[in-house]
């Protein structure tokens, strides 16, 4: 290799073109990236409630913990989620997205890891979902028996593509909701008890849907115990024990949620519910023997 002095070497560097200005800042800000990066990994390995936080809504709580969520800085976040234990659940394909979409064995691991979601009310969602296929299944075997059969097809097959997706937005509502209870203290204060309020009002929302829907399939699956081919009877009253358990399930997360009085219409609406479903699964259980 040549030698070469001082002004030589400044002489050939002044030559060199002006590099692309995303180089630039690139080299600006990977090296800030990295070193937020370790302490945000670092943070995250030590604090479940940050840890949900970012899994929920990264920017957010990059920001709500004090770091700037420069783009550079997120996309190291994501990419280290990716190889990382930081990422838990996340990394599970289709776990964050769609539970429906993925094998009933990994739906089964993920509802029994340490982390709270997915937990009872996607359960719920799944099992009401189970119930709409039974009823769906009943009502087509049932054609040559019921007149209504064609009609209870359709409205199984509305409630079932209704529920499934609620068993994946209930983990996002739900985690949101808790990491907005672990981390209240960032919260501004004036605004911290409306911003609580908000987050867990939203995770009630869906298990309220989740409810309704439990209590309008028992009551279909009663009409198909006493209406529908006998052969699959017994189905058609498993599928109203399924529907008024995940009912029954989703109206207590409600009432945890809210955390009001029994006075408070969305409770006395999801109780009311359970009540119908209950009965119908007593009718159901009672005309299958």
């Amino acid at each position: 290799m040549r030698d070469y002095d001082e002004e030589i070497l400044a002489e050939r560097l002044r030559a060199l073109p002006t590099p692309p200005q995303a180089w630039v800042q690139a080299a600006q800000e990977i090296p800030l990236a990295r070193r937020g990066l370790d302490d945000i990994v670092d943070r995250a390995r030590a604090d479940q409630a940050f840890r949900d936080a970012l899994i929920a809504d990264l920017e957010r709580a990059l920001e709500g913990a004090g770091y700037e969520p420069h783009p550079a800085l997120a996309e190291a976040v994501r990419a280290d989620c990716r190889s990382s234990p930081l990422a838990l659940r996340e990394n599970r394909p289709a776990m964050a997205d769609d539970l429906m979409a993925a094998p009933l064995g990994e739906v089964l691991d993920t509802l029994a890891e340490e982390g709270p979601a997915p937990g009872g009310g996607s359960a719920a969602a799944i099992v009401v979902a189970m119930a709409a296929g039974l009823v769906t299944m009943v009502a087509r075997a049932s054609k040559e028996h019921w007149e209504e059969a064609g009609g209870v097809i359709g409205q199984a097959e509305a409630f079932r593509a209704r529920v499934a997706p609620l068993a994946a937005a209930d983990v996002k509502v739900y985690t949101e909701a808790l990491g907005a209870l672990r981390n209240r203290d960032q919260l501004e204060a004036r605004y911290r008890d409306q911003k609580l309020e908000a987050a867990l009002e939203r995770a009630a929302e869906i298990p309220i849907k989740i409810t309704e829907a439990g209590a309008d399939l028992a009551c279909l699956a009663a009409l198909l115990v006493q209406h529908g081919n006998p052969e699959v009877r017994a189905d058609a009253a498993a599928a109203a024990v399924f529907a008024e358990a995940g009912a029954r399930a989703a109206a207590k997360l409600v009432e945890v949620n809210l955390g009001t009085t029994e006075d408070d219409p969305r409770v006395r609406h999801v109780r009311a519910l359970v009540g119908l479903a209950q009965e119908a699964t007593q009718r159901a259980l009672a005309a299958a023997q």
